[in-house]
């Protein structure tokens, strides 16, 4: 159960890179409808990070994940 999560949270911050690529113009996406700031992108970006890093520590440390993650949670 523990991997199906860390999996899942490396998926979600897979998507946000999604909002940091629209920002930047990096590829033209139909999904997100909404124009995105090159301020939000970056803030998209920083969270991806934050979800990717949480998802390999609860994998690989599954005591000191959690801190990561509530911050993406909050950013």
């Amino acid at each position: 159960m523990r991997w199906l999560f860390a999996i899942l949270l490396v998926v979600h911050g897979s998507i946000h890179f999604m909002g940091r690529a629209k920002a930047f113009g990096w590829a033209e996406l139909t999904a997100l409808t909404e124009p995105v700031s090159r301020p939000m992108g970056a803030v998209w970006g920083l969270a991806g990070v934050l979800w990717l890093v949480s998802g390999g520590l609860l994998a690989l440390s599954p005591r000191s994940w959690w801190w990561v993650a509530l911050l993406a949670l909050v950013l």
